[in-house]
């Protein structure tokens, strides 16, 4: 609750607390499933707690039931452990916990026991869970499972454990999303609403570098929500440049989520000017949740990945397909993390295209390699031209985000006339979002002919969801566009506002044109309206006669 009011009163967005295995008590009660209420003398006062700030509670569970646990017993008297060549259950006397057996989750009578002990804590406010050692961690060759020997079983065991926390949430929890964060699995694990990370990572620069090709990998073999543990796990003192690194590649990947064992992972242990950079980094994260979101609805719809390796749209060549230092974000967003802490730079290669970045807005040419400066408080990021990136304004946590205020951002190349992007909202709840279509999908389009230059988002599919905004507060950016002779809504003439504090300060509809100096640092066509909750109209920037050039 300290760590919680800690981010409160510094405004970092948070949005669940995981506990490890000291809310059952300690290694000792692996598998006890009850709350340890010597440490937690009102867990389920702190859960309505947490849940009223819209901070979840997630859980660790184990498939390990050590003899000192309150399950062992109950477990024990119905079969349910894996056994020995004789038939008795086979009791580990070596595992680290201390002595314990493994359940065989393949025998279907042992995934219906262990549904029952989720089903305790999902009635009271648990919104997900962590699913760890199920390789499983220890797992000797003369065991015995329902499903067969241990070579038989090995690599789909998790598999099983998967499916019984999926039934125990549909029966109990029909219409919430189930957050299963996961060591372990096999091909089809996304199926079970699964969320693996890369394991026990060293807290090292090597650790880190290794965490965008492992990220990839499993991105391409159908699995899109690999992540780390952001920090590293275990290994090495605390060293600020490196969480700093950490925690800015953390922003653009599947899962944020900060973990370590001897060394705090949160923000809030760390100093003043890390704390801050961190802290922008997470609220970054918070404000790209209309792009990301609309990347997991078409991760769940058509398995494209969230990260993608630099060749995913082309040109497959050994030059791309060798780079596993930075990855494509979407298709609209280039990622350079910098993974050595020491260094204030990297070297970036970018595919073919015209690239903006992201920072400063400065064009750069594709099929490029150069070295980009990266003090410690930017990590490189790239947005490709003719691209369209819809982000939402601060927040305190997802539980803010609503819909109703987007920043729309339009890299512009001139020679792409037409862009089509998807931007996906729903409640951010219910399980039934896509099935009973209570979501709302948009079609957000620009179009380039030589007399104008258009913006336009419309829904395209959906009924809408509880909860939605009747109308949206939009602001379209244009970045490298020249200034139009006139500009319109739905064939209405839009004022043009004198500076920037009267663009915000005027009646909408209002645009404002931003003249740079710089021939690199493009111009800038910003445009304030309101919306229907399924429509924003067309804009249109008129360019007058043009010339050849």
């Amino acid at each position: 609750m300290d760590i919680a009011d800690a981010f409160d009163s510094l405004n970092i967005p948070l949005d669940a607390i995981v506990l490890d295995l000291y809310w059952f008590g300690d290694k000792a009660q692996m598998g006890s499933f009850d709350w340890d209420t010597k440490q937690f003398p009102d867990p389920l006062g702190m859960i309505r707690s947490l849940k009223k700030r819209n901070i979840h509670t997630i859980l660790i569970t184990e498939p390990y039931f050590t003899k000192e646990s309150k399950e062992y017993e109950d477990a024990e008297s119905k079969g349910l452990f894996t056994k020995h060549a004789n038939g008795a259950s086979y009791l580990m006397n070596d595992f680290w916990a201390g002595k314990a057996s493994l359940l065989d989750l393949t025998n279907p009578k042992a995934q219906s026991w262990m549904s029952e002990l989720y089903s305790r804590h999902i009635k009271t406010g648990v919104s997900g869970w962590w699913l760890d050692l199920g390789e499983p961690e220890m797992h000797p060759l003369d065991m015995k499972h329902v499903g067969g020997s241990t070579l038989d079983v090995h690599n789909g065991y998790s598999m099983q454990w998967m499916n019984s926390l999926k039934n125990a949430h549909q029966q109990y929890a029909p219409n919430d999303r189930l957050f299963n964060l996961i060591r372990s699995g096999g091909p089809g694990m996304q199926r079970y609403a699964t969320f693996p990370w890369s394991g026990d990572v060293q807290r090292s620069a090597s650790g880190l570098k290794a965490q965008i090709p492992i990220m990839l990998g499993m991105s391409m073999s159908g699995v899109g929500y690999m992540h780390s543990d952001l920090g590293g796990f275990t290994g090495g003192a605390k060293h600020e440049r490196l969480y700093t690194r950490w925690m800015q590649f953390g922003a653009f990947t599947p899962i944020m989520r900060a973990h370590g064992e001897g060394v705090p992972p949160e923000p809030i242990y760390y100093s003043d000017s890390v704390k801050t950079i961190v802290k922008y980094f997470i609220q970054l994260r918070m404000q790209f949740l209309p792009y990301n979101y609309t990347l997991a609805y078409q991760n769940s719809q058509f398995g494209t990945p969230l990260a993608r390796p630099i060749f995913w749209n082309g040109p497959i060549n050994k030059e791309f397909i060798d780079v596993n230092g930075e990855y494509l974000w979407g298709n609209d967003l280039l990622i350079a993390p910098v993974t050595d802490p020491d260094s204030n730079s990297r070297k970036v290669i970018l595919p073919p295209g015209i690239w903006f970045d992201f920072w400063t807005n400065y064009r750069i040419p594709g099929n490029s390699n150069f070295t980009m400066p990266a003090s410690l408080n930017i990590m490189p990021i790239f947005a490709k031209g003719g691209s369209i990136i819809p982000l939402a304004f601060p927040m305190k946590n997802t539980a803010s985000y609503t819909g109703d205020s987007l920043l729309i951002l339009c890299f512009r190349d001139s020679s792409i006339k037409k862009v089509e992007r998807d931007l996906y909202l729903d409640d951010g709840l219910s399980s039934k979002s896509l099935s009973d279509e209570y979501y709302r999908l948009f079609k957000m389009q620009t179009i380039e002919d030589e007399t104008s230059l258009s913006f336009s988002m419309k829904s395209i599919a959906g009924k809408g969801y509880a909860g939605e905004a009747q109308s949206r507060l939009l602001i379209v950016k244009w970045i490298n566009v020249s200034k139009p002779t006139k500009i319109t809504l739905d064939g209405k003439n839009i004022p043009l506002a004198k500076d920037e504090q009267s663009f915000y300060q005027s009646p909408m509809p209002i645009a404002w044109f931003k003249k740079t100096n710089d021939p690199q640092l493009p111009n800038e066509m910003h445009v304030r309206l309101i919306g229907g909750k399924s429509q924003s109209g067309t804009i249109i920037m008129h360019k007058g006669k043009t010339s050849k050039k």
